[in-house]
């Protein structure tokens, strides 16, 4: 009887052990974790230029953070872990495998686009100097997982570099046509733009009839 009782309270004992251990196990980050830590990046971003000032402003959450996700394929060292910091996803790179970061930024873009009530119109770019040449793996990790393509401008051409951003954000995108983007073309190595028409549509009325700004020397009023 005391052998039976000592091999039950074994078995009961490894059975709690084991469960203990599977438990501790770390979890794959999902979709769901990305979106989250994206809500977190937003409003950590909102209190940093709303500190700044109290005029509305106008930015893409999403589309910032999917620039420097982008920039993490090619980013290195303290750089790669600035901008892990900095987007709020340090927690989601314990597995090792440099692409499920982009893989979770490529899965949220498809439920986003998959939503019937939402509308997504987003294109994605790199502008580099036409001296420089990205290495082709980049280059196409970047095509797989942002649908992004990698742009040579001659940055001393300011006229010629705008247009060309210009063409390369709203091509295919019918339903946007813009006459001018930017009041002065911005320089920088990459583009993300993110479009939405969703049922906030009273909302968007009243952001438009308020003076808003972009940045912090470009402000303007629609009226």
């Amino acid at each position: 009887m005391i052998n039976y009782l000592r091999v039950l309270f074994t078995l009961v004992y490894s059975s709690g052990f084991l469960c203990i251990l599977k438990s501790q196990e770390p979890k794959t980050p999902d979709v769901m974790d990305l979106a989250f830590k994206n809500i977190d990046f937003a409003m950590n971003l909102y209190c940093k230029i709303s500190s700044y000032h109290d005029k509305n402003f106008i930015f893409s959450p999403l589309s910032v953070s999917m620039s420097f996700a982008m920039l993490l394929l090619a980013a290195k060292g303290s750089t790669h872990s600035q901008i892990e910091k900095g987007l709020n996803l340090g927690s989601l790179d314990g597995t090792g495998d440099a692409t499920l970061i982009p893989q979770l930024f490529e899965q949220l873009q498809k439920n986003i686009s998959q939503d019937v009530k939402l509308h997504m119109e987003q294109g994605t770019a790199l502008f580099v100097d036409e001296h420089f040449n990205a290495k082709r793996a980049f280059s196409d990790q970047i095509k797989t997982f942002f649908g992004a393509d990698v742009n040579n401008v001659d940055f001393n051409k300011t006229e010629l570099g705008k247009s060309t951003h210009h063409q390369r954000v709203f091509e295919q995108k019918d339903s946007i046509k813009p006459d001018r983007l930017f009041a002065q073309i911005i320089l920088s190595f990459f583009s993300s733009s993110t479009f939405f028409m969703c049922v906030c549509v009273l909302w968007v009325m009243w952001l438009y009839l308020q003076d808003y700004h972009l940045f912090e020397h470009t402000s303007g009023n629609p009226r």
